[in-house]
């Protein structure tokens, strides 16, 4: 019998082993029917078995109802060497995945503690264009990440915005990889120049894509490629292994349109080959567009073009220009031509009024310029004259010709319009027998006023609502129907002072300007002060008072002054008794200063008197009335 050496060569018992079913994702037991990456196990199945804490473990096995036991191709000293492939079929993560034996001995003894812990460490990357690179963590870039790394400028990868090559790929040889690098941004798609997708290399479920947005900065050694994050799985490991593919994005269709380049200066001078500017900076505002003689892309002239755009016979709208900056659409201009094209010799100058847009355009933008022309102005009806010149209904002095030259009624100096009579003198031009019936048009309660050019105009209010008046505005301004504002004081209700100390008034509403105390017989069971405090919704305020109260009869009188509160009376015996009003006016608003007077006749031959001013830390919401104890009379207040 034959016998082939398996090193020198079978290769497909060495170097490429027979698929597998399955490989593991983390240490496993090495017994039992079990379900790996998520795919149902059964007896006899092969599996890869990669992430053994113990890496003497790893290697290619059948499951077993007991101990497993390894693969007829895995269990022997020549079995495996250095490079050996395995491809598994199935699995979650490791579906249609290709694994290497990373193992330094070559060959070495399967399951032998002295030969180095076997691990199926890379994936092995087998798409054309895909390169492995080693991943740095530092984050800076603009520098030579060091020969196979790369880097990112940000710790965390989804925040990144720069990704940093070196020129030279850690594959076998460090082959310079710059010139394929540096074609990334070629896509004339300019807001997404291709996807980078980078794979961890032995875990391709650590993962990350991002999209090239801008153009590459080629430092020789390194490449700084503008990136923006879309997806990703996991973190990124210092030093491990990554596979790195690029798919390009398709360049953007032709348009017809001519490609040009945007030019930010505003002057009526020629600004150079292929250049479109306008005759302001906001774009809004323009109302010339210049076209330089030659297109931007192959220099081919465009001037008879550009100079056909004021063709249209229809002179107020002869077509319309749109501008838009390439790769991003949202970034656009419309402009009517409503005007001519005036030839400058190596440039043109169109008459334009700005339509609409969005967006802004920056000095050196490549953009699209698209022309519309609007149709020729149809042919003129039959007949001659017009209704805007001399001899028509706009000309009254001469409206018999009018009327006669548009086939109307004929020369007179009075016609008659469905029995209304046109006056056609020249001097006093009106319509008679006008009836209010002939006015039959309008909105029930709408009114008719005139505007400041003297054209009758029906008010924009409406027709107002019940109980409304109609207000003069002044000249320049509409009539208005407007509601009275409520007036007149709110009457509280009355408090007996047949008994108690105090009186109190609440629930005083904001916006009161103005509260009248009225005292009737009101009187104590002994002598007692009189006396009135204000608060707010904090409570009474006893400090800060700043007036006096007086006491006036035939013999003699009394001054007494209080910070404490407002002074009605500061004495008396039980028999006196209190009439009259007291008056708080807001002073201040914005303080909610109160000012304060009475006047009260005192029994029958003596009167007080007096004023003061508070100012609260609130609006005013309560006051209260107090002295001895109350045995007669009432007091209430009304409020405005």
């Amino acid at each position: 019998m034959v016998q082939t050496d398996r090193i020198e060569g079978l290769e497909t018992s060495m170097a490429i082993k027979s698929p597998v079913k399955m490989a593991t994702t983390a240490n496993i037991t090495l017994s039992g029917v079990q379900d790996i990456d998520g795919v149902t196990g059964i007896a006899g199945d092969r599996v890869l078995v990669k992430d053994q804490d113990t890496g003497t473990e790893d290697g290619i096995y059948l499951q077993q109802t007991a101990l497993w036991t390894r693969a007829g191709d895995w269990d022997g000293s020549r079995d495996a060497t250095q490079g050996t492939l395995v491809s598994v079929k199935q699995g979650t993560i490791n579906a249609d995945s290709v694994w290497r034996s990373t193992s330094s001995d070559d060959p070495y003894a399967i399951g032998s503690t002295t030969s180095p812990a076997f691990a199926l460490a890379e994936f092995f990357a087998t798409v054309s264009g895909d390169m492995k690179y080693n991943f740095d963590s530092d984050t800076t870039v603009s520098e030579d990440p060091g020969t196979g790394d790369f880097r990112l400028n940000n710790a965390t990868v989804a925040s990144a915005t720069v990704m940093s090559f070196s020129a030279s790929s850690a594959d076998p040889g460090s082959p310079d990889m710059s010139d394929f690098i540096v074609t990334w941004d070629d896509s004339t798609n300019t807001s997404l120049r291709g996807i980078i997708t980078i794979k961890e290399l032995g875990a391709p479920e650590i993962f990350a894509a991002f999209s090239v947005n801008a153009t590459i900065t080629d430092g020789t050694s390194y490449l700084d490629v503008p990136i923006s994050y879309v997806n990703g799985a996991g973190s990124f490991t210092a030093s491990s292994g990554y596979v790195v593919s690029f798919s390009r994005t398709g360049d953007i269709g032709t348009l017809s349109a001519l490609n040009m380049l945007f030019e930010s200066a505003t002057t009526d001078t020629d600004q150079g080959a292929g250049k479109t500017w306008l005759n302001n900076a906001t774009v809004s505002s323009a109302t010339v567009l210049y076209m330089d003689d030659v297109e931007n892309a192959a220099g081919a002239s465009i001037n008879s073009f550009v100079d056909s755009w004021d063709d249209s016979t229809n002179t107020a709208l002869r077509g319309a220009v749109t501008i838009t900056k390439q790769g991003n659409a949202a970034v656009f201009a419309i402009f009517n031509v409503t005007g001519p094209v005036t030839s400058a010799s190596t440039y043109s100058k169109v008459a334009v009024t700005y339509v609409t847009g969005a967006g802004s355009f920056s000095d050196g933008d490549v953009i699209n310029v698209q022309f519309v022309r609007t149709g020729d102005k149809g042919a003129d009806g039959a007949g001659s004259g017009d209704m805007l010149g001399s001899n028509n209904l706009s000309d009254v002095d001469t409206a018999a010709t009018a009327l006669s030259n548009i086939g109307g009624i004929g020369a007179a100096t009075s016609d008659t319009l469905t029995n209304k009579t046109f006056d056609a003198n020249g001097t006093g031009n009106s319509l008679a027998n006008v009836d209010v019936a002939d006015l039959a048009v309008g909105t029930d309660g709408q009114l008719i006023t005139w505007d400041s050019s003297g054209n009758p105009v029906v008010l924009t209010g409406g027709v107002g609502t019940d109980g409304q008046f109609l207000q003069s505005n002044g000249a320049g301004a509409e009539p208005s129907f407007e509601t009275l504002s409520a007036g007149g004081f709110t009457l509280a209700t009355p408090q007996a002072t047949t008994s108690g100390t105090t009186k109190t008034f609440g629930s005083i509403p904001a916006g009161t300007t103005m509260i009248v105390i009225s005292f009737e017989g009101v009187s104590f069971s002994g002598a007692a002060v009189t006396d009135i405090t204000i608060g707010d919704s904090g409570g009474l305020e006893t400090s800060g008072y700043v007036g006096a109260g007086a006491e006036v009869e035939t013999a003699n009188s009394a001054l007494t002054t209080s910070t404490a509160e407002f002074i009605i009376k500061s004495d008396g015996s039980a028999a006196n008794t209190l009439s009259g009003i007291a008056v708080l006016t807001l002073l201040n608003a914005s303080t909610f200063t109160w000012s304060f007077s009475h006047s009260l006749g005192f029994n029958t031959n003596r009167c007080v008197f007096g004023g003061g001013v508070k100012s609260l830390s609130a609006e005013l919401t309560q006051l209260q009335i107090s002295g001895g104890t109350f045995d007669a009379g009432s007091i209430n207040i009304m409020y405005q």
